[in-house]
């Protein structure tokens, strides 16, 4: 029986990914490869970690990033390293040049999905308004979205 490691520090995940094939990793900003923070604003993707994602990606290993932020917000957090993004829940795609078929193809374009303001403006009024009698959430109300938090269940430690 083949048993498969569930936790290990970051540098025995290098060593470990480094010898397998075809390995894939989708990996989320927000409480993954930064703290989890009440605001996303707030987070920081830490150099040590950045460092990490680009010792996968020399070792081959394919990143992908997958989150709710931004794509702009994203590729700030990630800088310097460039890797393909999905953000705004999947709303902006960008690919970068590791998923080109060709060598001197370039990827920079961003795929993103066309939504009815008017219709996505009133849904966040609606939910705004509902959550306001509760003081344990916090609300992001984002150009595209509308997240909100309940933030007396939060504990990390």
């Amino acid at each position: 029986m083949n048993t498969y490691p569930i936790c290990m520090q970051p540098d025995l995940l290098i060593e470990y990914l480094a010898y397998q094939k075809n390995c894939y990793l989708f990996l989320d900003i927000d409480g993954t490869l930064s703290g989890f923070k009440i605001n996303p604003k707030d987070s920081i993707v830490l150099y040590s970690t950045l460092s990490i994602l680009q010792e996968l990606q020399n070792h081959g290993i394919v990143i992908a990033i997958v989150t709710g932020c931004s794509l702009t917000e994203a590729r700030e957090l990630l800088s310097p390293i460039e890797l393909p993004i999905a953000a705004t829940h999947g709303l902006e795609i960008a690919l970068n040049s590791s998923f080109s078929k060709f060598e001197d193809e370039v990827l920079n374009d961003v795929n993103t999905l066309s939504i009815n303001t008017l219709e996505l403006d009133k849904i966040k009024q609606d939910i705004l308004y509902s959550c306001a009698v509760y003081d344990d959430f916090f609300v992001e109300s984002k150009p595209y979205s509308v997240d909100y938090t309940l933030q007396e269940k939060i504990h990390f430690g």
